[in-house]
């Protein structure tokens, strides 16, 4: 391992990527990875797993070829985009080319190497297959991994295919990445992208920095002429008030359908809110301009549904709002990692209505004909938020627990703890 600390080509590959060193949360997975075994890292959002297929990639012998497979364009472009400021030779293989393009593309970088960013939906192309067969294929690393145990004939079917893409190429090095995932993700992630015998790396979820929050959404009552919106939209604006007066960096807003997410971002602006919307159905044009807009202001505010976040590095993140329960529990610890990724104080609140649970349901299982394992394990994690809106205990035990970790003492700032104080 010394050797490997010290060693000068290491050095100047950091340097190349902008990093001074790995972290120590980094160093382990990165040394099982240098080694040539495949490997299941659960990292927290903010704490660098693409370093640890980048950095790889970079001390390999010209012409190898790394291929990330992410489940976002935007999380791709994002991505790409320091890598080539960087002066790296990066790609992406996505539908957003033309013919021609894509396949200039393939033909570089299956002969020359470097890093090659695509979809699941590419590599079911016999031409993407064809072209990589000729090339020094490295690695594979297939980033948000909790995806690929989430996909079913009716979502994503592309990941279903995975499987055997990659057994057409026993000499690449597989490479899991994600911020979330229970025991049973993790085995399904394991099968699904055929790891061989992984070493697994796994940091503690629990961010002290995060002040969790949870507050119902009760009916209205008649005579006061207010629906259920009403009042979740004045709760929202409350929260974004007390932000803007107390507190710098940005905030994002999670809705649970584009329809929510249009509507409150309307309503927002109505109240004079400079509120960005970002969601699956825009434009990649206009996802982009989203983007850069969020990164790029000190201080901005996004209303977006959970395609928004994957990927996006923005340490100033200080309040994540719920408007409305997320999907699943995954879903919800994945979103609030979005704030305070440089360790400083940010606030968590999810708002919800009982009603938001068969809401849930529907959505997590529209295309399912009947009941199958697939269904029973998306509402299973669904039901999970159960423990979390009627919490009488602190609400990172509750996640660490459903998270297989060992629950900590209690964090002393969730509304659950300051209510027993």
């Amino acid at each position: 391992m010394c050797q490997l600390l010290i060693d000068s080509k290491l050095h100047n590959a950091l340097q190349t990527l902008g990093v001074v060193e790995l972290r120590p949360h980094q160093l382990g997975a990165f040394i099982s990875i240098d080694r040539g075994h495949d490997v299941l890292a659960l990292l927290p959002t903010g704490s660098g797993k693409s370093l640890l297929f980048q950095l790889p990639a970079l001390l390999d012998p010209p012409g190898a070829l790394t291929l990330v497979i992410s489940p976002l364009r935007a999380l791709q472009d994002d991505q790409a985009t320091t890598l080539q400021a960087h002066g790296i030779s990066t790609a992406l293989l996505n539908s957003d080319l033309s013919e021609s393009q894509h396949a200039e593309i393939l033909s570089a970088f299956t002969q020359a190497g470097g890093i090659l960013y695509t979809t699941p939906e590419q590599l079911c192309r016999d031409d993407v297959r064809n072209a990589l067969q000729c090339s020094s294929l490295r690695r594979v690393v297939l980033d948000e991994a909790h995806v690929i145990a989430e996909a079913s004939d009716y979502f994503r079917a592309a990941y279903m295919d995975l499987g055997s893409f990659i057994e057409a190429f026993p000499q690449a090095q597989r490479i899991a990445l994600t911020a979330t995932a229970t025991k049973q993700t993790r085995k399904r992630i394991i099968r699904r992208f055929h790891l061989r015998d992984p070493d697994i790396f796994a940091v503690p979820m629990r961010r002290n920095n995060l002040h969790l929050h949870v507050k119902k959404i009760a009916s209205p009552a008649k005579s006061l002429h207010l629906t259920a919106n009403d009042l979740l939209y004045r709760g929202v604006e409350n929260e974004l008030t007390e932000w803007w007066v107390n507190r710098s960096g940005s905030a994002i807003i999670y809705c649970a359908t584009v329809a929510e997410t249009q509507t409150l971002a309307a309503w927002l602006k109505s109240k004079n809110w400079k509120a960005l919307c970002f969601h699956g159905e825009l434009s990649q044009k206009k996802r982009k301009r989203v983007l850069n807009k969020f990164k790029t202001k000190g201080r901005s505010l996004v209303v977006a549904t959970t395609a928004f976040g994957l990927g996006i590095d923005k340490p100033n993140v200080r309040l994540v709002i719920h408007a409305g329960l997320p999907l699943t529990m995954d879903d919800y610890v994945q979103q609030i990692g979005r704030a305070g990724r440089d360790g400083k104080k940010s606030r968590c609140v999810l708002f919800y209505r009982p009603e938001d649970f068969a809401r849930n349901k529907q959505i997590l299982l529209h295309g399912a004909s009947e009941p199958d394992r697939q269904s029973y394990y998306l509402t299973n994690r669904l039901d999970a938020l159960k423990d979390i809106v009627s919490a009488d205990c602190c609400l990172w035990k509750i996640i660490e627990k459903y998270f297989g970790e060992y629950p900590h003492k209690s964090c002393k700032h969730c509304c659950v703890c300051k209510r027993h104080l």
